[in-house]
């Protein structure tokens, strides 16, 4: 089973460059969890006059370790950068807050990064019948200060993470906006079905 879910990842990876071959990505960010956080797909993106917003696990070993050192020795003792209003959908209450910083820029070794940030998710059941629970999200992207916001940054982030849990494969989430809705929709469904995942 491990080496088939290897396998599979190994495939899914090799479809994010000819996936966004198929359209014209310029002044775009296209944005991806960490399965696809790869070199080879950051220096595509930017070569092709466009942005990254790629999340960070374990499978960039060093760029997780520095960005996880600057939250919990730097970032988390200081007042987040912008903490959406409480979400009281579903019967939970959940608040997402994001820190945000340029200045491991020169330190991580991963290509066009200008921005590293840190999404704490936090839900409550205010009738105790759910456990709390807190995640913390870590990401790249190569937008600058100058070129995108705490708030827009956040927001990518939790509409990348919907699109993953509710397609159960990763895919290429692409913020087109010139891109009619039908094009961006069949693209997606290009991809998915290439993931070998059924809509």
């Amino acid at each position: 089973m491990k080496g088939f879910e290897e396998e599979k990842q190994s495939n899914e990876i090799k479809f994010f460059i000819p996936t966004l071959q198929q359209t014209e990505i310029v002044g775009r960010t296209i944005s991806a969890d960490a399965m696809h956080t790869q070199r080879e797909s950051a220096d595509y993106v930017v070569s092709q006059g466009a942005h990254f917003h790629f999340t960070v696990k374990g499978n960039q070993k060093n760029l997780f370790d520095a960005i996880e050192t600057w939250f919990e020795m730097e970032a988390k003792h200081q007042k987040a950068a912008y903490q959406e209003p409480l979400d009281k959908d579903h019967g939970r209450i959940t608040s997402r807050k994001i820190w945000m910083t340029d200045k491991l820029n020169d330190y991580v070794e991963f290509p066009h990064v200008n921005l590293v940030f840190a999404v704490q998710r936090t839900v409550k059941d205010p009738n105790g019948k759910m456990k709390d629970s807190i995640e913390i999200a870590f990401g790249v992207t190569s937008l600058s200060k100058d070129e995108t916001s705490t708030q827009e940054v956040l927001r990518v982030n939790r509409a990348t993470g919907l699109l993953n849990q509710h397609t159960g494969c990763l895919t290429i989430r692409m913020r087109l906006m010139k891109m009619p809705a039908r094009f961006a929709v069949g693209m997606a469904l290009r991809t998915w079905r290439a993931c070998g995942v059924s809509h």
